[in-house]
């Protein structure tokens, strides 16, 4: 099979979604596909959108001319630059348009307050200029009084006038008599007398009060007046303090004015350089502080209510999604679907490939996941290797394809460099109905994804009321396990291996477990039990401990047999347990015969493989179980060295239905076992005629109910002696 291409998702791997949620994968040589794909147009035709992660990896650029695949690179960035420069432009713009409108409302009060500075100084200005030059005037020119009173400078006193508003910044003047009223008027120079018989209101409020009436004036759009001047209205005394009128003095002060504002702009720019200094820079600080503290904030809420690897709810938050789920559906009446998920031989995985590993499988798991289920779907890892689904308004029909799509979406091999795994789900469904609690919904689905894991693993099981019985059933077993741990609840049967003479030669040790009650539980359940709840190492290393006790007590030809599971070899210490086991008893290595099932070796694991070599260097015989049931590697008989191999019972069973088929199965591999120089033990002889026949073939050892059912230890030792004695001999 080619390259995957994903079409029409966002995420790089597995299923992504289409228009109306489906879900496919093209699956073939990306060359083939992007050349029928764009040279018929036929993505533009069916209205898919290539992804453009997958389009740009790697595996990818060598499919794509040069030019192309740097245009979907540029493209893609700007594109992520754009989308996270509008998302920061959104997050600070109302921050910011505060902090600028205040700023603005700074300007202006500053503005405001620079012209009013202006303004004011130009009036002290003029008011001084004004009245210095009103005191000079009525100093200098002769007979003022007349002037005030006629409105008719003389000869002379035109010179004077002249004098007063050539050079300086009076370049007009009027004046009142003593009643206020316009008796003369300057207009650069020139002169116009006329007697105005109203008196001017400003003109009499500065003759009674002797106060300086002075205002500035825009003179920009006014074509016989400067661009900024004063209309100053002052007081005329004579020199006997005797008030004979007033001058209304039409002041210059365009040049003052520019220069203020030169220098007051000066100190504006100062201030609100300094206003920036002290107030917009620590205001915009505070506002990025403040932003990422919220952000830091929406990390710690998103971490409070997802889980930080796979970013999928964690426990919490899916308790209180489950918990406002069921408490709508007390209003609506809706069906509620739970998925309890577990992935399969996790912790093989994590112990072979390493955590790095694992890490990034769980990662791919929680996508499967999230993209198996509809967007109103919670989806939550709650423990290392344990997921759950929540789905809401569902019905049975829509809960069996979504467990179906899980279980085809998970069907593909995983890849992280050259390590390769194929996952999959143990899967437990359960449809909850209004009036069902949401512990009983989780209980149901748990109890489905039990059996789930007792059926074979990789598969959906979808929750009756008969697995309530089973689970019950196995809650017992599980109870009785740790109660026999804690207690005497665990004991050892001993199988007699018979030679070909009858004689015994050994014992095969079996454990067994019984309740409070007494009652027994078979192997066959209590092991799949055990293996789950993590107690079947503790009950191997105590079955083993015990089986080499017991050989002590027996004669030294006689040896016993001890079944390993694969739990046994993950801690890695076995070889040690052993040899610290023979130490303490006494018992010679050749007198302990462990064995095993090919399942144990199928992964190939380096550290099972060093334990078998340690095993084997302490002196142990090492037997492979029910041979001829697995895969029967022959790889395994040379690379281990075993001594021994016992052929399993069905063999037996089937050869009563194809005698000469199975004749010569057994027969090779009695052949097999003799050319290699291994024992052949055969199991399960229950009849006199199965025993002469395994005799006539070869084999080396028999054992089986026709010889001897399980013993108990007394009764072995029993058996020993009346053998010693010659009473008791199978014939």
């Amino acid at each position: 099979m080619g390259a995957k291409l994903l079409v029409g998702g966002t995420s790089p791997v597995g299923h992504g979604p289409l228009k109306n949620g489906a879900h496919f994968l093209i699956q073939q040589d990306p060359g083939v596909f992007l050349n029928n794909a764009f040279s018929k147009d036929r993505l533009r035709a069916i209205g898919i959108k290539l992804n453009l992660t997958a389009l740009t990896s790697l595996a990818w650029r060598e499919y794509l001319p040069d030019w192309f695949s740097y245009s979907l690179s540029v493209f893609a960035v700007t594109r992520d630059f754009r989308m996270l420069f509008t998302e920061k432009l959104r997050q600070f713009a109302k921050p910011l348009a505060m902090a600028l409108a205040v700023m603005l409302a700074f300007m202006g009060a500053l503005t405001f307050w620079l012209d009013e500075m202006v303004e004011k100084t130009i009036l002290t200005h003029a008011e001084e200029s004004a009245s210095s030059w009103g005191a000079v005037f009525v100093d200098a020119i002769p007979n003022v009084e007349r002037l005030v009173e006629t409105g008719q400078p003389t000869q002379e006193q035109i010179g004077f006038i002249d004098a007063a508003v050539f050079g300086s910044d009076i370049f007009r003047f009027k004046v009142f008599d003593a009643n206020g009223i316009l008796v003369f008027v300057s207009d650069e120079g020139l002169f116009q007398a006329e007697r105005h018989v109203e008196a001017t209101e400003k003109a009499v409020k500065v003759i009674e009060t002797l106060t300086s009436d002075i205002s500035v004036h825009d003179g920009s759009e006014k074509p016989d007046r400067p661009d900024w001047y004063v209309e100053a209205y002052i007081p005329i005394i004579h020199d006997d303090e005797e008030t004979i009128g007033a001058f209304e003095v039409y002041v210059d002060v365009s040049g003052l004015a520019s220069a203020l504002r030169v220098q007051f702009n000066k100190i504006g720019f100062l201030l609100l350089l300094g206003a920036s200094v002290i107030y917009l820079a620590p205001t915009v600080t505070l506002i990025f502080k403040n932003h990422e503290l919220r952000e830091r904030d929406g990390q710690l809420k998103q971490l409070s209510e997802v889980e930080p690897l796979t970013g999928l709810l964690n426990r919490g938050s899916f308790t209180e999604g489950i918990e406002t789920l069921f408490s709508k559906r007390k209003r609506t009446g809706e069906a509620i679907g739970v998925f309890f998920i577990d992935l399969d031989k996790f912790k093989q995985v994590n112990d072979k490939f390493g955590h790095e590993f694992g890490d990034k499988l769980l990662i791919h798991v929680g996508s499967v996941l999230r993209r198996s289920c509809r967007e109103a779907d919670l989806v939550a890892r709650i423990g290392g290797d344990e997921f759950v689904i929540l789905m809401p308004d569902i019905d049975a029909t829509e809960l069996d394809v979504i467990g179906a799509r899980l279980m085809e979406n998970i069907k593909a091999p995983f890849f992280v460099g050259t390590s390769e795994v194929w996952p999959s789900l143990s899967v437990g469904a359960h449809l909850s109905f209004p009036g069902e609690s949401e512990a009983k919904a989780m209980h149901c689905a748990d109890v489905a994804v039990y059996r789930a894991k007792a059926d074979g693993r990789g598969r959906v099981v979808t929750y009756t009321q008969e697995l309530e019985k089973i689970e019950l059933r196995r809650k017992n077993i599980e109870t009785a396990i740790a109660n026999g741990l804690d207690g005497d609840g665990f004991f050892l049967e001993f199988q007699p291996i018979f030679d070909r003479s009858g004689a015994v030669k050994g014992f095969e040790a079996l454990s067994r477990l019984q309740d409070a009650d007494g009652n027994r539980i078979s192997p066959a359940e209590f092991i799949p039990v055990a293996e789950d709840a993590a107690f079947i190492e503790e009950i191997g290393s105590r079955a083993l401990r015990q089986a080499i006790e017991t050989a002590a007590s027996w004669p030294d030809h006689v040896f016993v047999a001890v079944n390993l599971s694969a739990h046994e070899f993950r801690s890695g210490g076995l070889p040690k347990y052993v040899e610290d086991l023979l130490n303490e008893t006494g018992v010679a290595p050749s007198r302990i015969c462990l064995e095993l099932t090919e399942s144990i070796m199928l992964n190939d694991d380096e550290s099972v493989t060093d334990q078998l070599v340690g095993l084997k260097a302490l002196g142990v015989d090492l037997a492979i179980d029910d041979f001829g049931t697995g895969y029967s590697s022959l790889g395994y008989l040379w690379k281990y060295k075993f001594d021994r191999i016992k052929i399993d019972k069905i063999f037996l069973e089937g050869y009563e239905f194809d005698n000469e088929r199975y004749t010569r199965i057994i027969e090779t591999i009695i052949l097999l076992g003799n050319q290699l120089q291994m024992s052949v033990t055969v199991e399960g002889v229950e009849t006199a005629d199965q025993l002469e026949r395994m005799r006539d073939l070869g084999c080396d050892l028999f054992q089986g109910f026709l010889m001897s059912q399980p013993i108990s230890q007394k009764k072995s030792k029993a058996l020993i002696t009346e053998q010693e004695a010659g009473e008791r001999k199978v014939s």
